[in-house]
């Protein structure tokens, strides 16, 4: 399981935000176009 976390964007997001929930992730990603884009270059960086 802690492998998946470690794969899925979301969850990694989530937790550098500090979110508990994944709800409370996908309010502030869904008005981002493209997000697993941002999200893997926001990773590399």
């Amino acid at each position: 399981m802690a492998e998946h976390a470690d794969l899925n964007a979301l969850l990694i997001v989530q937790r550098l935000l500090g979110h508990l929930h994944a709800s409370s992730t996908m309010r502030s990603l869904r008005y981002i176009r493209r997000t697993n884009l941002l999200v893997a270059r926001a990773i590399a960086e």
